[in-house]
């Protein structure tokens, strides 16, 4: 996090752009994660709105079996989960980002 903190007190870039862009690649990475049987699960994800530097941004899920394929006990497509697995990855997203967005 200390990293983190240090890129966007030296960022000279659009803040808000990377943030943006952020949310949008870690949607789009939660949802390509997400495992078919039939759509239900990846079709289910769902935003509170557009990205915003001063909302915060939600993203979930309100199918009945999310939490169980989430946490790889109804299926074993998803070992390490679709929303933990790219949170996780957080940092390297947003720096990925600033990187990208100079």
């Amino acid at each position: 996090m200390a990293n983190l903190s240090k890129l966007i007190k030296n960022y000279k870039g659009d803040i808000s752009k990377v943030y943006v862009n952020s949310c949008l690649v870690l949607s789009s990475r939660v949802k390509e994660d997400t495992p078919i049987e039939f759509g239900t699960a990846k079709q289910g994800w769902i935003s509170d709105g557009a990205p915003n530097l001063f909302q915060n941004f939600t993203y979930s899920n309100n199918v009945e079996y999310i939490i169980p394929l989430e946490y790889n006990q109804h299926s074993p497509q998803a070992p390490s989960g679709m929303l933990r697995k790219n949170v996780r990855n957080w940092n390297s997203i947003v720096s990925e980002q600033a990187r990208v967005n100079k």
